[in-house]
């Protein structure tokens, strides 16, 4: 799902980190906090419950998904709070949801080589840590 944009930036944020706060970067963060809440899911009453990854110096969360805990604990062990002060490296990608490419983010060892880097794009806004600076919107979805 394309986030519409007005003038480059996201017109509706995430409370979490996605795919687009990482404006086609690769980003290494140091595992600050890990845990379980329940997040509204959206358009509903109902609420779903989430692995929440926090990172150090940043203000939002990643809602940790089956495939990236499970390329976290790979590379650091099967203990999520043994994750804790160890760093990854998160990167944009698509991924197929309903047939259709999606824009997802998934996770790597700092140590991997990078996927090809792709071209950069023509930001104003850009900064050398494409998180630095994004706050959550706490608007009710």
């Amino acid at each position: 799902m394309a986030r519409p944009l007005f003038e480059g930036q996201i017109l509706f944020p995430s409370n979490y980190i996605c795919a687009e706060d990482l404006k086609g970067r690769d980003v290494t963060v140091t595992i600050e906090s890990v845990g379980i809440d329940d997040l509204p899911i959206q358009g509903s009453a109902k609420k779903k419950r989430s692995f929440l990854i926090g990172f150090k110096g940043k203000t939002k969360k990643l809602v940790c998904n089956k495939t990236n805990a499970v390329s976290i604990a790979d590379i650091h062990g099967q203990e999520a709070k043994a994750w804790i002060g160890k760093q990854i490296t998160i990167y944009p990608t698509t991924t197929k949801f309903k047939g259709k490419p999606t824009p997802c983010i998934r996770v790597r060892d700092t140590s991997a080589p990078a996927e090809p880097e792709q071209p950069p794009q023509s930001d104003e806004f850009a900064s050398d840590d494409p998180l630095a600076g994004t706050t959550p919107n706490t608007e009710a979805a």
